[in-house]
């Protein structure tokens, strides 16, 4: 059975690894989780503990948008997973599933079509312990570079390779990097784009492979 935290002020029941009470914005971050209970609620009980967001539409779940990049992080992540930049500080938010929509994401002074297009369209790459990342236009992928946190072989670049959204496509562009880079098991040519699918395969050297979502 699942573990989760009462919050002792709404008696909801929450996620183990919840940090605010997602019924109530109570801190929970110190109540030790207990084993879950699945059998069904009286109906006082059903209608007290359903939060006010569970008929607009918005997901009850907590996030915390990372103030450097602007990514979405699991509440209780301190370094985000996007950038590495430190984010023990930033209060969760309730996160809103919606989807943006492109035509309302109008570019504001400095900003140009290219970049709210990138942002409205972003790639899911996933490792091979199922652990998954967002990737946006013109991240470069390396130890020392966007999902350092997953990509730490020491075959693998500090800046390995390069993402770009073009044309409504993805593509890939090995940067050089000392053990190559290959899609479907194909070696790229250094400096040349080519288009990725999902379902397709990235190997940053032989050693750390990423799967196209």
């Amino acid at each position: 059975m699942g573990l989760e935290k009462i919050c002792t002020a709404c008696k909801q029941g929450n996620p183990a690894n919840t940090l605010i009470c997602l019924n109530c914005g109570v801190n929970i971050s110190a109540i030790i989780p207990t084993v879950k209970n699945e059998f069904p609620e009286s109906k006082a009980n059903s209608e007290f503990s359903t939060s006010p967001l569970s008929n607009t539409g918005i997901s009850r779940e907590l996030e915390k948008i990372c103030t450097a990049c602007k990514q979405g992080n699991p509440a209780n992540t301190d370094i985000c997973l996007r950038c590495r930049t430190d984010i023990s500080t930033i209060i969760p938010t309730v996160k809103n599933d919606s989807p943006k929509s492109l035509v309302s994401s109008t570019p504001t002074s400095g900003e140009s079509i290219h970049l709210t297009q990138r942002e409205s369209n972003p790639l899911t790459l996933i490792t091979e312990h199922e652990e998954k990342f967002t990737i946006h236009s013109n991240d470069m992928l390396g130890r020392d570079s966007v999902a350092a946190c997953y990509l730490t072989d020491e075959h693998v670049s500090n800046k390995h390779a390069i993402i770009v959204y073009k044309n409504n496509n993805w593509f890939i562009k090995d940067n050089n990097s000392t053990n190559g880079t290959y899609l479907n098991g194909r070696k790229l040519d250094p400096g040349e784009e080519f288009p990725i699918l999902s379902g397709d395969t990235i190997s940053l050297s032989k050693h750390v492979k990423l799967k196209v979502k």
